[in-house]
């Protein structure tokens, strides 16, 4: 059992407003974590017909979805389905990825892909829910979990 008001505190500090695409479910910590991020910040819900790659694409085209958090498997699924080819997603802003482990190789083609979106690799327990992450760059597999602020501030603040 969860008590919910400790995984809906960290809603209460306002963050960006997105257009943001539903990708993960509700059986999901990662769905969950989407759905109230984006209620709590009076951002837009879109849902796909399904989560087939172009299915994902239309709907990233037809609502003009700025966040798409979702997973390592289904930017390579989109890859190699070529369907973001087919569709006008320069919307998209930021795609979250996590749940599991992500290939360097996955990662660099999601960069090319994607030039003017910014990627950011998110953790979290069922128990917890989605914690902050901060990576370096977009095309970096390194995570910083927890906290606020940029990789290496800590260190610069203490003079490291």
């Amino acid at each position: 059992m969860h008590d919910l008001s400790f995984l809906l505190r960290k809603f209460s500090v306002p963050r960006g407003r997105y257009r943001t695409l539903v990708f993960l479910q509700l059986d999901h910590i990662g769905g969950l974590n989407t759905l109230f991020y984006t209620l709590a910040n009076g951002g837009t819900a879109v849902v796909a017909e399904d989560l087939s790659p172009e299915s994902v694409c239309e709907a990233i085209e037809s609502h003009r979805v700025q966040l798409l958090p979702t997973s390592p498997t289904f930017l390579n699924l989109l890859l190699l389905s070529e369907a973001h080819l087919r569709h006008d997603l320069s919307s998209l802003e930021l795609i979250t990825y996590g749940t599991e482990p992500m290939p360097e190789s996955t990662l660099k083609r999601i960069v090319q892909a994607f030039p003017c979106a910014r990627l950011l690799q998110t953790y979290g327990l069922s128990e917890l829910g989605i914690l902050r992450c901060r990576s370096c760059t977009s095309d970096s597999l390194w995570v910083r979990v927890g906290g606020e602020g940029r990789p290496g501030q800590d260190r610069a603040a203490r003079g490291q």
